[in-house]
């Protein structure tokens, strides 16, 4: 395939305080069964919804973002509910890993940070919204842009190695925290990779030594927080 002519531009991501004003909390996101989702007939998307995204009878078009393929997002429920994707060809390219958690403590630190938790946590603040429950395992969706290669909608989840498994942990209640946001790509390793983010404090930032959205179809990943590693995975095409 031929290589992405990647526009590079300076780091977005100023740290995790950026990603606090649209940082979300996923409550028992539905399965792959849609278990707990509202019912809702699957009819043609609107003329309006944009490229890639789910039109829902009973919620109009949605962001599908880490939800499995022909399900839409429901911010306010906490739900991925399923509908009917517009012009899927054209979206933006998609990846996706579950993460090995290679430093639990500097994983809580940036979610405690972004303030999902400790005791940031709206209700059952009783030792449940400990941010070291959600610390054991996560999930890295990242979707480059319809419109500009050189820009990503990433989303981190925390507590679950998937967006439609809840958290396993049972001082949860089964909750799974997101981290999400835009970021900007930048070259790396003689532009065989890039980096997204900042290392500066406060920040995440996404390190890939060699692969490019556009001529991979998976590629390594390390996933910081202060500069200092707290994941790892490998994002495939999906």
């Amino acid at each position: 395939m031929k290589r992405m002519n990647l526009k590079w531009m300076t780091a977005m991501f100023s740290g995790v305080a950026t990603l606090v004003a649209t940082s979300t909390l996923l409550i028992g996101c539905a399965d792959n069964n849609n278990g707990g989702a509202p019912a809702a007939a699957v009819v043609t998307p609107a003329a309006t919804c944009q490229v890639g995204q789910v039109y829902n009878s009973q919620y109009g078009c949605l962001n599908q973002q880490s939800c499995q393929s022909g399900y839409g997002w429901v911010p306010q429920q906490g739900l991925c509910v399923p509908g009917t994707v517009s012009n899927p060809t054209t979206a933006g390219t998609k990846f996706y890993t579950s993460l090995s958690i290679t430093s639990r403590d500097q994983f809580a630190l940036a979610l405690q940070t972004a303030r999902l938790c400790d005791p940031y946590l709206v209700g059952g603040n009783l030792g449940n919204a400990s941010c070291k429950n959600y610390s054991e395992r996560g999930y890295l969706d990242f979707q480059v842009s319809t419109t500009s290669a050189n820009q990503a909608y990433i989303v981190i989840g925390a507590g679950s190695s998937s967006p439609n498994i809840p958290n396993s942990n049972l001082t949860t209640g089964g909750r799974v925290l997101r981290m999400e946001g835009n970021v900007t790509l930048n070259a790396y390793n003689n532009n065989l990779g890039f980096i997204a983010g900042t290392n500066q404090a406060g920040g995440i930032r996404l390190v890939v030594e060699n692969g490019l959205p556009a001529s991979a179809n998976s590629f390594g990943v390390v996933v910081e927080y202060n500069g200092v590693e707290f994941a790892r995975g490998t994002l495939t095409r999906y």
